[in-house]
């Protein structure tokens, strides 16, 4: 597989920059990235006014050919072509492709994607890395359009879980703290316990575990709670979506509900002293064959927990870099559960 391209977070959002050596000519490359019958086999079908200033259409090869369109920034033939993808959902991103000449038949290729949120910094680079791969194919006599895919391809999902290991290492989402918990066996399932001293005091805690907007941040994704005994809880993390009952409520110390059809989960609180908290957090009736996945789950989440009650940016979760994020924990809980 090529080299993986350089991540790097700027100040208008991520960026990653890739390097690529062909043994072909210049023409050939410029070719290869501009020619739009070239670029409908390892990009997109394009339509483009190749000026600076003009207008890109693109459109992806789904069953309703959904567009997504662009803006052509700079053009210095042979050397540079950069353009602006934009974006309704976030930041417009910036593609800027630098060609250097290595001899009268070689040439080096330089793609810098730039300006790219937090929640796109891992499929992004996957997606270009993928295509930096079919575009060598291209530049070497490809013709064939690749075909569409339903889903990621194995070639995707392998590139993908480099880039989620890369990204983990270089921007932490979070770094599992110490604090493993204990479990108890019950016949055979497992009730999995944290405990947590928070900074704060109770009222500012149990917001964060009642109020929905903030179980939304630290959770990752949607949140529901109607804060009353019977009252329901639907909860979104990655993506899953858990749905529960309140059975137990006592406002400011005490809030159980169940979880999915099996489970439940129990918060408790505890003052102790003006402003620090003793949380007490417990899942009942855990089964052995998910609780190396889940207790890593739930202690990431009580770690993001704590950047909601101190106040601060909670980090993105991107889904991708899940099995990087947890491995350490992981292998800690399954050695636990074996030993």
């Amino acid at each position: 597989m090529a080299t993986p391209g350089h991540l790097q977070l700027n100040a208008d959002g991520y960026s990653v920059q890739f390097e690529r050596h062909f043994p072909f000519d210049l023409k050939t490359v410029w070719e290869a990235i501009t020619d739009p019958a070239k670029m409908a086999v390892w990009f997109l079908e394009v339509e483009m006014d190749f000026t600076p200033g003009g207008k890109m259409t693109m459109r992806f090869p789904d069953e309703h050919h959904t567009e997504t369109y662009g803006r052509i920034q700079r053009i210095e033939p042979q050397r540079l072509f950069e353009f602006v993808w934009l974006n309704d959902d976030g930041p417009d991103e910036l593609a800027t492709w630098q060609l250097f000449p290595e001899g009268p038949s070689h040439t080096k290729l330089v793609l810098t994607y730039s300006r790219l949120a937090e929640k796109y910094a891992i499929n992004v680079p996957t997606g270009w890395h993928v295509m930096l791969d079919h575009l060598a194919e291209v530049i070497a006599g490809r013709t064939e359009p690749y075909p569409p895919q339903n889903g990621p391809s194995p070639e995707e999902k392998h590139v993908g879980a480099l880039y989620a290991a890369l990204w983990h290492r270089q921007f932490p989402v979070f770094e599992l703290s110490g604090h493993y918990g204990t479990f108890i066996r019950k016949d055979h399932l497992f009730d999995i316990r944290f405990e947590r001293v928070l900074r704060h005091p109770v009222k500012r805690v149990w917001e964060a575990i009642t109020k929905p907007e903030l179980l939304a941040r630290w959770f990752g994704g949607e949140a529901e709670m109607d804060l009353r005994p019977g009252g329901k809880v639907r909860i979104t993390l990655l993506m899953t979506t858990v749905e529960g009952e309140i059975i137990a409520l006592e406002p400011q110390r005490l809030l159980e509900y169940t979880w999915g059809d099996k489970n439940t989960v129990r918060w408790e609180l505890f003052e102790e002293g003006e402003n620090t908290t003793r949380l007490v957090f417990t899942e009942t009736a855990v089964d052995p064959a998910h609780f190396p996945d889940a207790a890593p789950g739930w202690h990431g989440y009580l770690d993001r927990l704590a950047y909601v009650t101190d106040g601060k940016k909670v980090p993105a979760f991107p889904l991708e870099a899940w099995p990087e994020i947890s491995k350490e924990a992981t292998a800690k809980y399954r050695g636990m559960l074996e030993g």
